[in-house]
């Protein structure tokens, strides 16, 4: 599940701000800042937070859970690496 800290992470990697994200992803700016605020899951609708999770995957992330195998993390693919705007 997506949390605000994969959020955070995502957009340091993609290079972006909470505005680049809300309108790639058609949202207000404000819902992208109080997901990436949020510890844990955000308290958003479930169709905002897929926008966010879907759009930050389309621009080539990769989101990591905390497992056996490591923490919390993102992974961006090489051919998205050089992308910066939305």
């Amino acid at each position: 599940m997506l949390t605000g800290l994969h959020i955070r992470m995502g957009l340091v990697a993609l290079g972006w701000t909470h505005q680049q994200l809300a309108e790639a992803c058609g949202l207000g700016e404000a819902t992208v800042t109080r997901a990436a605020r949020a510890d844990g899951v955000p308290r958003l609708r479930a169709t905002n937070l897929a926008a966010i999770q879907e759009t930050m995957e389309r621009e080539g992330l990769q989101f990591l859970v905390d497992d056996h195998a490591g923490g919390v993390g993102v992974r961006l693919a090489r051919s998205k690496a050089k992308r910066k705007d939305p």
